[in-house]
């Protein structure tokens, strides 16, 4: 049981990458690989860390489980298998770390900013692949704009949140800034989609402005924004912006 234990977060990735690459092959599978992803990410934390009942359990499945399902619908929209077979590989590799920082947390007795640490990073590549996602079923499946965005809300606001329970702000977060962030994300969301612009760049720009956002609230909540970094945040916004225009292709 020990073996199982110790090795549990990389031979849980390794049949994550096995399901993935069978989905690559097979597309028509997605509902049955939708389960067996659920059951390997449960198998991965049980055997790696906590028991069921605990409440670090079902926080770090969530954000596990939201970036398997991304990555996963992500898969239909790559043209090239080149492009399939590299997002499989970034996904084995980040759950294999992952569930790795999660086993050394629960079970060692190591830091808990190293499962930290990996959970920014996830929840970041989530919000790539999910906003990629959004942009791609606008383009491809000429998806209802308003069907769209009511998917937009709920998995802006899980993100959110995650990035905010790991933060030491999460104490004098306030749900205004849920309230705002949503507003502008959704807003933003709404003006790309009229944008003749390629959904990669749509869903780049989109990640940043997330993370811009998280990041200015975070600062503010903690009482550490300065003009100097508002000033260089919108710097950096704005030169994304341009980016998004002059990549459009107008008529």
């Amino acid at each position: 049981m020990g073996i199982i234990t110790r090795n549990a977060a990389f031979i849980s990735s390794l049949l994550i990458f096995a399901v993935l690459e069978i989905i690559a092959a097979r597309p028509q599978a997605v509902y049955l690989s939708l389960l067996i992803l659920l059951f390997l990410s449960l198998a991965a934390l049980l055997f790696s860390g906590r028991r069921i009942w605990h409440k670090d359990f079902w926080l770090c499945l969530q954000p596990a489980l939201l970036f398997q399902a991304s990555g996963l619908l992500l898969l239909y929209f790559l043209e090239t298998n080149i492009f399939r077979q590299i997002l499989i590989v970034f996904v084995f590799l980040l759950n294999w770390l992952f569930f790795k920082s999660y086993y050394q947390v629960k079970q060692l007795g190591q830091g808990p900013k190293i499962l930290t640490g990996f959970l920014n990073a996830l929840t970041l590549f989530t919000a790539f692949f999910c906003f990629l996602d959004f942009f791609a079923l606008k383009i491809f499946l000429d998806l209802n704009i308003w069907l769209l965005t009511f998917l937009v809300v709920p998995v802006s606001f899980l993100l959110i949140w995650q990035n905010f329970r790991l933060e030491a702000a999460k104490n004098r977060f306030r749900p205004v800034y849920y309230l705002v962030i949503l507003l502008i994300l959704t807003e933003v969301f709404l003006g790309l989609t009229y944008f003749p612009t390629n959904f990669f760049v749509n869903g780049l720009f989109f990640t940043a402005l997330f993370y811009l956002l998280f990041n200015i609230s975070r600062l503010q909540i903690v009482g550490q924004l300065t003009k100097k970094i508002l000033f260089s945040y919108l710097a950096f916004g704005i030169g994304l912006a341009i980016i998004v225009f002059s990549t459009a292709q107008w008529i």
